[in-house]
């Protein structure tokens, strides 16, 4: 589009940002905290001292974990429904049924939120009761227990799990062939089974868990009426705008034995076998599905509604049409030729319309915009 307007030089063009007191870092305020170990050194425990405290909203860093088990930072990639963890991801190696680790939130998280990390078993072959499974829990050691316990202390989690028999609460759904490839993706109450078929995401749905193949899990945990943690909703590797009916759910059968309030997150190892080696990367809570769940239908394109000048000052103000949350790019050009410049290289919408204005274009004739959508970060 074309406007008149006085310049905008190309050497100011990087100042706009600061000049306007306008944002330009990145900003998602529905995302409680996430992780996805691209700042840590590979080939170092998650744990040690010399690790970053990275990701954010977390405080501090990763606890060490339990006894006979290890956490290491791998080199590798891990990718599942648009969901890409980059080059760094955790592995974990042991036969005992320990933390992997576990790490605070900065602050209490909300009533409900949804969490969702990426899942591989990258060596082995997923049998008998291979276990890898978070806990949303009130401390970095509470794990719960397989039945509800005193009121408002029950920890429920998520994860997968293989059964290792036919036994597991008359579950249909769960019963395991005992060896390998009887992989499922479940929520339980602390360290226990899942407690029903309703609670597991069904094999005819899921399949074996192959090795090597990556996973996306996103649960739901939502307070009841009780005030406590007494839900969780389940989807694997979701390919929805929306939330759609969970795959799997779970509620607390007496409402108020959940926690009341959840401060950290545990990641847990049970029942492997030496030559297992389960994975997992992008660690990422959040208040809305949209934060941990990549958009399918593509996002309505940016339209510039109005370009104003100021008649006193010679300031443009440029408007278009936006989307909360998501962020843009916005260029300016005198000539169109040789290349465009950023007015704003981050602009983080906060409603349906945004704006900004061009407060260096006074001296040129001609005076052209453009409005780009940036891809959202999961």
């Amino acid at each position: 589009m074309n406007f008149r307007n006085p310049s905008l030089s190309r050497c100011l063009l990087a100042l706009v940002p600061a000049l306007m007191g306008l944002p330009n870092q990145r900003s998602r305020a529905a995302i409680i905290a996430t992780d996805d170990f691209e700042t840590y050194t590979q080939s170092l425990a998650l744990s040690d001292a010399s690790q970053p405290a990275g990701g954010s909203g977390f405080a501090g860093t990763w606890s060490a974990p339990g006894a006979g088990l290890t956490a290491t930072v791998v080199a590798g990639t891990m990718a599942a429904a648009g969901v890409n963890g980059g080059v760094n991801a955790v592995e974990t190696a042991g036969i005992t049924n320990v933390p992997v680790g576990a790490r605070a939130f900065v602050n209490p998280l909300p009533d409900t939120f949804y969490v969702a990390a990426l899942v591989r078993e990258n060596a082995g072959v997923w049998g008998v009761s291979n276990t890898l499974s978070f806990y949303l829990s009130n401390s970095p050691t509470n794990l719960g227990a397989a039945t509800p316990g005193a009121a408002g202390n029950t920890v429920l989690t998520f994860g997968i799990r293989n059964s290792g028999g036919a036994t597991d609460f008359s579950n249909p759904n769960y019963a395991g062939t005992g060896s390998g490839g009887g992989g499922h993706f479940m929520i339980r109450l602390g360290t226990g089974s899942p407690p029903n078929a309703a609670a597991v995401i069904p094999a005819s749905s899921v399949g074996t868990v192959t090795t090597g193949t990556d996973y996306y899990l996103v649960a739901r945990y939502s307070k009841s009426a009780s005030g406590t943690y007494d839900t969780v909703d389940l989807w694997l590797n979701p390919s929805s705008d929306t939330p759609t009916t969970p795959e799997a759910t779970m509620t607390v059968a007496t409402p108020g034995f959940g926690l009341t309030n959840i401060t950290h997150i545990i990641a847990r190892a049970a029942a492997l076998q030496a030559d297992d080696r389960p994975w997992f990367d992008r660690l990422t809570v959040a208040t809305e599905w949209s934060d941990v769940v990549p958009p399918v239908t593509p996002p309505a394109p940016p339209v510039i509604t109005s370009a104003t000048r100021n008649p006193q000052t010679g300031d443009f103000s440029i408007s278009w049409t936006s989307l909360p949350g998501r962020a843009y790019r916005i260029e300016a050009s005198d000539t169109l030729v040789p290349e465009w410049g950023d007015l704003e290289d981050y602009f983080v919408a906060d409603s349906e319309l945004s704006s900004i204005v061009d407060s260096f274009a006074k001296d040129s004739p001609n005076r052209f915009y453009r409005v780009r959508l940036l891809p959202p970060t999961p």
